[in-house]
C-alpha cells in the first residue's frame, strides 16, 4: 500500500505543471496532508523529488514545493524504448560488455574533459558527495535498472570510466547500494 501510494505521488508530481505542496498533493491524491509530506520526504530522501520553498511575495514562512527530479520527468516512450533495448541486451552473452562500450560512447559524446559530477548531473543522477565516492540519489533509468540491472548499471559504469579516464581501474561503480542510491566509490588520494 505504501509503495503504491508514493508512487502514486511520484506520478502526480511528474505530471504537473510545477511545484505541488502537500496540501495540493494531498488534496489530488486523497490522502491526509500529513500522509503526503511523508511520501514527500521519502520520495526527497530517495532522490526522485526535490524540495524547496515556494516564492509567493507573501509574508511570513514561504510554503514548500516539491517537484520531480530531472530523472522522474522522462517521457512513457522513452522509458518503454530504453526497456526493450536492455531486454534485448540481457539476452545477449555479451550484453553487458556491449552495454559497457555503449556507455563510453555515450560519454564520448559528451564533449571535452568534464568532470565526473558535471557529466552524472546533466544526465539527472543527482551526485552528491558521500565520503570517499558520489552517491547517485536518482536514476534517469530506474525501471529498466531494476529489471536488467547488468545491463542499464554497465551503461552506467562505461560513462563512468569514460569520463574519469587513467584512473578508471581503481573506480567501481556500486548499484543500489544500501537506501539511498548507488554509489561510485572512488580511489583514495
Amino acid at each position: 500500500m505504501i509503495d503504491a501510494t508514493r508512487d502514486r505521488v511520484a506520478r502526480l508530481l511528474a505530471e504537473a505543471d510545477g511545484a505541488m505542496d502537500a496540501a495540493a498533493v494531498a488534496a489530488a491524491v486523497g490522502i491526509h496532508v500529513t500522509t503526503a509530506r511523508f511520501h514527500l520526504d521519502r520520495l526527497v530522501d530517495a532522490g526522485q523529488a526535490l524540495r524547496a520553498p515556494m516564492a509567493e511575495g507573501m509574508r511570513g514562512r514561504p510554503r514548500v514545493g516539491y517537484s520531480p527530479a530531472a530523472a522522474m520527468r522522462t517521457e512513457p516512450s522513452r522509458a518503454a524504448m530504453v526497456a526493450a533495448l536492455a531486454g534485448a541486451l540481457a539476452d545477449d552473452p555479451d550484453g553487458p560488455v556491449r552495454a559497457r562500450a555503449a556507455g563510453r560512447a555515450w560519454a564520448a559524446t559528451l564533449g571535452g574533459a568534464p568532470e565526473l559530477v558535471d557529466v552524472l548531473e546533466r544526465l539527472g543522477f543527482a551526485p552528491e558527495s558521500d565520503g570517499d565516492g558520489i552517491r547517485l540519489r536518482a536514476c534517469p533509468f530506474l525501471d529498466a535498472a531494476r529489471i536488467h540491472p547488468g545491463i542499464v548499471c554497465q551503461v552506467h559504469r562505461g560513462i563512468i570510466e569514460r569520463v574519469v579516464g587513467d584512473a578508471a581501474a581503481d573506480v567501481r561503480l556500486i548499484p543500489f547500494e544500501g537506501t539511498r542510491g548507488c554509489l561510485v566509490a572512488l580511489p583514495m588520494s
